[in-house]
């Protein structure tokens, strides 16, 4: 299974500090990409935006059975941002529904804790907008039928909220870099 790393922006960006997503580990710049899933959108029960604007790269990995690490960082959680607690659940679990038929796969970060999130996510999956069930079911002709995707999250708590010119520079130096 190959491993696909994302950086979620804003935060997530703090993690072209962390070591582990470096040579030294085996990462290169080109195993990097970046994603932007809003956790206001979570907040904010946008569920059909949320899909619709996930990234055809990152959907694409996953029908073909990619594990693929979702990275953000957060202001009051060093568990899991809204953005990875909702937002990387709800995708994990609309496309294990419309992919393989089922809302339940158990692998460490993804199974759901409570019935009550699974009835929830059901609720809101019947209620997406046709345009993100679409979206979600273009994937599925591209689908490992032996191997499942895993979406998977990691988070560490933030130590520049809302520095847009942290962000920015950090950009710059990363894509200046050679690697």
């Amino acid at each position: 299974m190959k491993t696909v790393r994302y950086i979620n922006i804003t935060n997530g960006i703090e993690f072209l500090d962390d070591r582990l997503l470096g040579p030294e580990f085996g990462v290169s710049k080109s195993d990097i990409r970046f994603i932007r899933i809003q956790s206001t959108w979570c907040e904010q029960h946008h569920w059909s935006r949320l899909v619709e604007g996930v990234s055809d790269d990152l959907l694409l990995n996953l029908a073909l059975g990619n594990m693929c690490i979702v990275y953000d960082a957060s202001k009051k959680n060093t568990k899991q941002s809204k953005a990875l607690r909702m937002g990387i659940r709800f995708i994990s679990w609309c496309c294990l529904r419309l992919w393989y038929n089922t809302e339940y796969l158990y692998h460490e970060g993804l199974a759901l804790e409570d019935s009550g999130l699974d009835r929830y996510f059901q609720r809101t999956y019947n209620n997406l907008s046709r345009t993100a069930k679409r979206k979600l079911k273009y994937y599925r002709k591209f689908v490992d039928k032996d191997r499942v995707g895993f979406l998977l999250p990691s988070c560490k708590k933030t130590e520049h909220d809302g520095d847009y010119d942290y962000f920015v520079n950090k950009l710059m130096e990363w894509n200046n870099e050679s690697n």
